[in-house]
């Protein structure tokens, strides 16, 4: 009798351990997926020339413009 609640005991933990693996599994797939948004979500701001607030692109949209004034 005892044998068979150390296995029925022993199946269990089995269980749960398994169980703990596929939650850790799933938990880092999740923050792998979530990180790959967001660094593509910080390369899209940095194409678009947001850094910090500002837009770098905006300069550069000014010097061209001087420079086209300047050649006429």
């Amino acid at each position: 009798m005892a044998k068979t609640k150390i296995k029925k005991l022993e199946d269990e933990v089995e269980d749960a351990t398994k169980k703990a693996d596929q939650d850790v599994e799933r938990a880092n797939q999740s923050y792998h997926e979530f990180m790959s948004l967001y660094s593509d979500y910080q390369s899209d701001l940095k194409r678009r020339g947001h850094v910090d607030g500002l837009r770098e692109g905006s300069k550069g949209a000014e010097e061209g413009n001087r420079q086209s004034e300047g050649s006429n």
